[in-house]
């Protein structure tokens, strides 16, 4: 589904190494793996603030900012935990809010329109058959249909 969302936008590709690999898997150990890859690359993690609220207690959160910056989107109904927000003033006071090349430990919080979608909803609208254009990718809406994901089971 992922490739559907991005097929035709070049500057976006899907990188399924989390999912291939044995045993847990750590975003530290992605970014560490990219910035070998790519080490002249500004690396960019983008996440909702929902996991942000969390962030301080991911493993190695440190590191995560040593390889990287954090763009941090907005959710419908998401709080900023005391320990986040902690964070996010800390880092905003270190190095600012001014992601540019070169730099990691800039955490930059963004809006976007606010649109309560989630894959708990969408699931929910698809078992009822309700409509989910418009609340996905249209690539992403013809697979789900034509894989016939998230509909209710048959009876037995």
């Amino acid at each position: 589904m992922l490739e559907c969302a991005v097929a035709g936008v070049g500057a976006l590709k899907v990188d399924s190494r989390e999912a291939l690999r044995d045993g847990p898997s750590y975003t530290v150990d992605t970014l560490e793996q990219i910035q070998r890859e790519q080490p002249e690359a500004t690396l960019i993690f983008c996440m909702g603030l929902d996991a942000f609220s969390g962030f301080p207690d991911w493993h190695r959160p440190e590191r995560i900012l040593e390889l990287a910056n954090l763009v941090i989107v907005d959710r419908p109904g998401a709080i900023l935990s005391d320990a986040a927000e902690a964070l996010l003033t800390h880092q905003c006071e270190r190095v600012g809010t001014h992601i540019r090349s070169g730099m990691t430990g800039v955490i930059a919080r963004r809006s976007v329109t606010a649109l309560a979608i989630s894959a708990t909803r969408l699931r929910a609208d698809l078992e009822a058959q309700r409509s989910i254009r418009f609340l996905v990718p249209e690539p992403v809406r013809g697979y789900i249909e034509q894989q016939g994901l998230y509909r209710e089971a048959a009876p037995r």
